[in-house]
Parts: C-alpha cells; sequence; structure tokens
C-alpha cells in the first residue's frame, strides 16, 4: 500500500493523487461488484426503468450511491474518517488517467 500523499491546505493547492495499480484485477473486481449492485436498483422497483420520470443526474447519482454502499457495506472500502475531516476542503474535479 502507497502512503498516502498530504493534504493541501487551502483551496486551489494541488491535492496529489494515489495512482492506482490494476495488474492484479483488483480494481476491476470493485468496479464489477459495484456495478452489480447500481443495476440492481437501475432495474429493480424504486429504479428508473419502473419510476420513469427521474432525470439523468438524479439517476446517475442514485446509481452511485448504490454501488459505493455496496462495497462499503462488505467491507471492501474502509472510509479514513480522520482525513476526510481533516481535509480543508473537498476536490471536485478529477482528470481521468
Amino acid at each position: 500500500m502507497i502512503g498516502k500523499p498530504a493534504l493541501p491546505t487551502a483551496p486551489g493547492d494541488a491535492w496529489e493523487r494515489i495512482p492506482l495499480d490494476n495488474r492484479d484485477g483488483l480494481f476491476d473486481r470493485l468496479v464489477q461488484a459495484a456495478l452489480f449492485a447500481s443495476d440492481g436498483w437501475t432495474f429493480g422497483p424504486d429504479g428508473p426503468h419502473r419510476n420513469p420520470g427521474m432525470t439523468n443526474v438524479e439517476i446517475t447519482r442514485q446509481q452511485f450511491r448504490e454501488g459505493f454502499a455496496h462495497l462499503l457495506e462488505l467491507g471492501f472500502v474502509d472510509v479514513d474518517a480522520e482525513r476526510v475531516n481533516a481535509a480543508p476542503f473537498m476536490p471536485m474535479n478529477r482528470v481521468s488517467s
């Protein structure tokens, strides 16, 4: 496990990223588990296929929420609450690799 970089001290400061390493396929396995949960909501009784009229933004947000919650509930993702609470701001933009 790579150590976590220092938090920036103010908005606008660079937020150093932790590199993702998928050589062992672990990241892809986690994505697959999250997608399965997301699809369960999408095609289930609360999803857009049975409740037309939801906006694309509502659908995307709920899909993400379901997938992320699934990973948390399974214990695959541990949230570093101390780091989250110490962050002076949350970066909202991500540059795709």
